[in-house]
């Protein structure tokens, strides 16, 4: 098959369709992998849109006729988008001009409109609505997500299936481990407020008045030189920055005792604890979006209801190293029931051939 897939480029999206082009290709597909924005991930074959930033943060895509004709060039056999792309998504008008089976995987909240970011992306979606139309198959990454599909749409919910992310096992996998008394955290993410990242730093550093916990910080984002200077003297708290291929974070996730995710917004099925388990390290997040549908009271992590310092200071202290441990076997086997790349991308090849088939 000839597969177009048509992303933003940045963050766990991108990450996303990394692992779909490199399962795709793998089988020996043809793909065109378009990124919106600069591709800052792995190298592999990639078309990139000229596009500028806007306040540092979206990518407006400058010359978009030149996307639509590199796609008809290219004469694919399906579509694939993923939203949000930003500039792709209201380009979608002329994506479907070109007649081609068209499948979207919606990656992110859109309708929980708690956090600023949130409320944007219900105004982006409810814009973007009116193409869905057009679409023959949606993939929701989490049943959060279908349902919010449902909830604001009349999408027909026969042709919207959940299909969970998938990850290289090979790569993401436990490795030996150092005994240590010490409390081990890391976070994996953007360096944002709606992670709620500045909680987490908070929560350590109370904490460790109590207990003997460190915390490595891996990502980037415009919150990290101002929470840089808060943990100036505390070399508890390691500040990684951007890690750029899957082999060096999964080393990271590996080492730690068990990765923390308190985002304080609905967060669709984050990556990160999907990579987490499949390195056999734990995860504490809380019970926000899609996120309980992968992190299970006491088998692949725990659960706190808010991004409440209290909260979860209160959560960091009780951690027990040894149940921690206990718990990296029934990780692994989860990632390994749900979540490899191998079944994961057999199900878009499935997907892919029942619509041309039609």
């Amino acid at each position: 098959m000839r597969i177009v897939i048509i992303n933003s480029g940045l963050r766990g999206i991108a990450s996303y369709c990394f692992n779909l082009y490199k399962y795709l290709t793998k089988r020996n597909h043809q793909v065109l992998l378009i990124s919106e924005s600069k591709w800052y991930k792995e190298k592999i074959p990639i078309y990139e849109a000229k596009s500028i930033k806007i306040f540092g943060v979206a990518s407006l895509v400058y010359e978009p006729d030149k996307v639509i004709e590199e796609i008809r060039k290219f004469n694919p056999d399906i579509i694939h988008h993923h939203f949000a792309s930003g500039t792709f998504d209201f380009l979608f008008g002329k994506i479907v001009a070109l007649k081609k089976p068209t499948v979207m995987t919606v990656h992110l909240s859109i309708d929980s409109k708690k956090q600023f970011f949130d409320i944007s992306l219900f105004i982006h979606f409810m814009i973007f609505k009116r193409f869905l139309k057009n679409i023959d198959k949606i993939i929701s990454i989490s049943r959060f997500i279908k349902k919010q599909i449902q909830k604001t749409t009349d999408y027909n919910p026969k042709n919207n299936v959940v299909i969970y992310a998938g990850v290289d096992l090979k790569i993401f996998r436990p490795t030996k481990r150092k005994k240590s008394k010490t409390l081990s955290l890391i976070y994996v993410g953007q360096i944002m407020p709606e992670k709620g990242v500045d909680v987490l730093i908070d929560s350590v550093i109370e904490a460790r008045k109590k207990i003997d916990v460190t915390l490595t910080l891996v990502g980037n984002g415009h919150l990290k030189p101002l929470l840089q200077r808060k943990t100036k003297g505390k070399e508890y708290i390691k500040w990684v920055g951007f890690v750029k291929t899957q082999k060096e974070i999964a080393a990271y996730y590996s080492k730690a005792d068990i990765t923390v995710l308190p985002t304080r917004w609905d967060e669709a099925f984050s990556l990160v604890p999907v990579e987490s388990i499949a390195c056999g390290t734990p995860v504490l997040a809380t019970k926000k979006g899609g996120t309980p549908e992968i992190v299970v009271e006491e088998k692949t992590g725990h659960l706190i209801k808010s991004c409440i310092k209290k909260e979860l200071t209160k959560a960091i202290i009780s951690l027990d190293k040894k149940k921690l441990e206990k718990m990296r076997k029934n990780c692994r086997k989860t990632a390994r029931q749900k979540y490899s790349l191998e079944k994961w991308g057999r199900k878009h090849e499935i997907l892919y051939a029942d619509l041309l088939k039609k």
